[in-house]
């Protein structure tokens, strides 16, 4: 826990390091860098008497950024630790910003009670953490709009007044990558929202809520599909099938589009596209196209209760731990998208689209 408090003499000393003729405190610039796990930093500054705050990481990349509110240095600003989270508290010990990360694989989770109005000339500037090219995604009727950045590989989403080109809040989603398809937008009275997959950044009137893929998490999904993609899939190694009579292996399943669905009963997101999963398989059960699931050997010995209540019929394999570790280091949900000739063509936290299924069908 660490107790930022500022004496009246190193306040002055400030005002006349900065501007001797000045009086205003407010005029006076304050940083602090708060040193987080995994040689990232939490930064805190204070611009034109407002508190800002950003989350970096190692090589001074954005993670996210939000303006807070008006604070004078006079009072007292709190930060607690909390593993490779961090809680910040303002006056009166209120609780201003939360940010988790439960552990490698949970979305890094930020909440932040913040001034809804702010100055435009306060609000950030995307260019200051070379940002670029924001394209408006959705706006209320109340002026605020959702903007997204098509100069990074990774999905950044901004918050902000509709019509400025800076924005209050700012948060990098995940890998552009691990996301093909569309974001999802809602623009309306309840507040604003833009998904990408599980991830979102959600501002409701001065509540800023952000679900966000990790680092170490994104670095497991990405890594291997780099070098998996065009080349043959790994074989399976099953220590046990559920659903299905006779173990399947993949190439005795050549001849077919086959999709590999990694998954886990621990990850709600996982379950979730379970239905979907399944409703594919029987979309295209009439043409050569297979649907197989792997599940994780962790927590595989809930699978017996889970499909007692979860109407699942597709085959799944229990994992003997060497599939995962060939295809995506326990990083799930996985889809994995093989060819008729048994290469992989796809690899994503997303199902295939309905596109290159339909290429690979032809093929």
């Amino acid at each position: 826990m660490k107790l930022l408090r500022y004496s009246t003499f190193v306040l002055l000393l400030m005002q006349l390091l900065i501007n001797p003729s000045s009086s205003q405190e407010e005029n006076a610039s304050w940083k602090q860098d708060v040193p987080l796990p995994r040689n990232q930093r939490l930064t805190l500054w204070l611009d034109q008497g407002w508190l800002k705050a950003a989350r970096l990481n190692e090589r001074n990349e954005l993670l996210w950024a939000v303006v807070v509110m008006r604070w004078n240095p006079k009072e007292d600003l709190r930060i607690e630790h909390q593993g490779a989270g961090i809680n910040v508290y303002g006056p009166n010990n209120a609780l201003i910003l939360r940010n988790s990360l439960n552990d490698l694989y949970s979305p890094m989770v930020l909440r932040c009670n913040h001034t809804s109005i702010v100055p435009d000339n306060v609000l950030i500037d995307p260019a200051t953490f070379g940002l670029r090219h924001f394209a408006p995604l959705g706006s209320t009727d109340d002026g605020r709009s959702l903007t997204e950045s098509d100069s990074s590989e990774w999905i950044y989403i901004g918050a902000g007044p509709t019509g400025s080109k800076r924005v209050q809040s700012l948060v990098r989603l995940l890998p552009r990558k691990l996301h093909r398809g569309n974001l999802g937008v809602m623009a309306g009275t309840d507040g604003i929202r833009a998904t990408a997959g599980d991830y979102q950044l959600y501002d409701e009137n001065g509540f800023l809520f952000i679900e966000q893929m990790s680092e170490p998490f994104a670095k497991h999904q990405v890594a291997p599909l780099e070098t998996l993609l065009n080349k043959k899939a790994p074989p399976l190694s099953i220590q046990s099938w559920l659903n299905i009579h006779s173990p399947l292996a993949l190439d005795s399943l050549q001849g077919s589009v086959v999709l590999v669905y990694f998954w886990a009963v621990w990850c709600p997101p996982c379950v979730g596209h379970l239905a979907s999963v399944q409703a594919l398989a029987r979309d295209l059960k009439n043409d050569p196209f297979r649907v197989i699931t792997i599940h994780t050997l962790s927590s595989s010995n809930r699978l017996d209760d889970f499909l007692k209540y979860h109407d699942f019929s597709l085959p799944i394999g229990v994992d003997s731990g060497k599939t995962f570790e060939r295809y995506t280091q326990n990083a799930v949900p996985l889809y994995v998208l093989i060819d008729k000739k048994g290469f992989i063509r796809s690899a994503s936290d997303d199902a295939p689209s309905d596109a290159i299924i339909k290429k690979l069908l032809r093929e």
